[in-house]
């Protein structure tokens, strides 16, 4: 399933039916063309590029406001050092904006959210058994390293999972919301 578009219709498929209540923004989806990725909050126009640090695949907000954000990585088997450069970027990020097909985009900043936004990396199903195992440790090596309790951090929690784990993966990550 390294094919992007498969990959992402069957991961905005499966958030769509878990998440019924939510407004999910997708890239390619909804008259979205691209989620972009800031590092600075205040964004001069002629001037965004400077400050640009990245794209997203799906945000989906609650009652308005960004809670979860959700990167898919098409790549199979997933090298490590791809999903190590994803995390430090979604904590850095200050300010998002969705660009959409004729109408106006949307601007969020992150530094006035109450609560850090949630991240979970989705990555293909692995063709070698042992790699999957190797997520658990990812995740585990970069909780030791990584203060996401940071001011300079805007997630609050993380989870990488292979796509056939994405609802189980998604419920533990959304248990303590708050």
């Amino acid at each position: 399933m390294a094919k992007i578009e498969e990959m992402l219709n069957k991961v905005y498929e499966e958030l769509s039916r878990e998440l019924n209540d939510e407004t999910i923004y997708c890239q390619g989806k909804n008259g979205v063309k691209t989620i972009v990725l800031f590092d600075e909050p205040d964004l001069i126009p002629g001037e965004k590029a400077r400050y640009r640090i990245g794209t997203l695949t799906i945000l989906i907000l609650r009652d308005g406001v960004p809670f979860l954000s959700v990167d898919v990585i098409p790549t199979a088997p997933t090298p490590p050092k791809v999903i190590a450069g994803l995390l430090p970027v979604h904590m850095i990020t200050r300010s998002m904006v969705i660009n959409r097909m004729e109408k106006n985009s949307i601007k969020f900043d992150l530094d006035e959210l109450t609560n850090k936004l949630k991240l979970l990396i989705v990555v293909p199903d692995q063709s070698e058994g042992i790699k999957e195992v190797q997520f658990g440790d990812l995740d585990e090596k970069f909780r030791g390293v990584i203060n996401l309790r940071s001011e300079h951090s805007n997630i609050q929690d993380f989870a990488i999972t292979p796509i056939e784990n994405l609802i189980s993966s998604l419920n533990k990550l959304l248990e303590n919301l708050d």
